[in-house]
């Protein structure tokens, strides 16, 4: 780069100045000043980078202990509440619902799920005994005894079972003379001598129910081998019966004198099916009245007939 001008007096020119300058060592400080930019920036760049990467691994293990909170705070009681409810809606009701020790919300939340839950199953179960249990007496009753009577019919491994079907003569007279408060003592007292009688007789797999009013029947089963060992059973376990119940009853410190009546069915002798085998006890009880009382009769085909 060159610049010249002249020197004047007034009109006269006296010489002049010229100013020269070389590019080249402009270009050298220029590509220098660029190059000290030039790494300021990089270095610059180099930690802008280095604490974007910083901040970004932060937010990562941010995000991730914030989901495991999430997890393990929220969403987990929260599943394990909809598990628990399914269990409930299939008629689970003993799930129980741990609160682990949680004092917020969501433990309370968890405390009140599973007190729920445990009212249920109490309920439930007060249901069931009340649907199941005969009041008076404590028994099975009629609706019990007949799923006990289906469910050993379905699952029978070939061994015979005998139905007893008793009936306690002339029970009417008891609550017409004494009141229906003599007669549900009466009824309590022939009830422990009928359980005592099959603990004693019956065997383990005997049941007890009572069907209803002064009716009670009884399901014997008998063992793997003897074909004819059933009809024994029935057979002592029936006159037990009547020897026990024919006892004098005390009740209001007065002496009653009853008896029952007897009817045996042998499965799958008699009948191949629960209705079938609750009606031909019937029967035979009723025979077993017609030819006295105070009796057991094994059913026959001739007694449908006779009826």
């Amino acid at each position: 780069m060159d610049v010249s001008s002249p020197t004047l007096i007034g009109q006269q020119g006296v010489g002049g100045v010229r100013i020269g300058y070389d590019m080249q060592a402009m270009r050298r400080l220029q590509e220098q000043s660029v190059d000290k930019l030039r790494s300021r920036l990089d270095t610059l760049g180099q930690r802008h980078v280095i604490w974007i990467g910083v901040l970004g691994a932060g937010l990562l293990v941010f995000g991730a202990a914030s989901l495991w909170l999430t997890q393990r705070l929220l969403v987990r009681p929260i599943r394990r509440l909809a598990e628990s409810a399914q269990e409930i809606e299939a008629g689970h009701f003993d799930t129980i619902t741990p609160a682990d020790g949680r004092n917020d919300e969501v433990g309370d939340l968890m405390r009140a799920f599973d007190r729920m839950s445990r009212s249920l199953a109490r309920h439930d179960r007060e249901i069931r005994r009340m649907a199941y249990t005969d009041a008076l007496t404590g028994l099975a009753n009629r609706l019990a005894f007949r799923e006990s009577l289906d469910e050993r019919l379905a699952q029978n491994d070939s061994r015979q079972l005998a139905l007893l079907f008793a009936d306690i003569d002339d029970f009417k007279r008891v609550n017409d003379t004494l009141g229906h408060d003599a007669g549900d003592d009466v009824l309590l007292e022939c009830a422990h001598r009928i359980e005592s009688a099959v603990a004693r007789v019956g065997g383990e797999d005997a049941l007890l129910a009572r069907f209803g009013g002064d009716e009670f029947v009884i399901l014997v089963q008998g063992k793997d081998d003897p074909h004819d060992e059933v009809r024994g059973l029935a057979t002592k376990l029936a006159e037990t019966l009547v020897v026990d119940l024919g006892k004098p009853v005390e009740v209001q410190g007065r002496q009653v004198f009853l008896g029952t009546s007897i009817g045996i069915t042998l499965f799958p002798e008699d009948a191949a099916s629960g209705t079938t085998l609750m009606k031909n006890g019937d029967i035979a009880m009723y025979q077993a009245k017609v030819a006295g009382k105070n009796c057991f009769r094994f059913y026959s085909r001739a007694m449908n007939q006779a009826v």
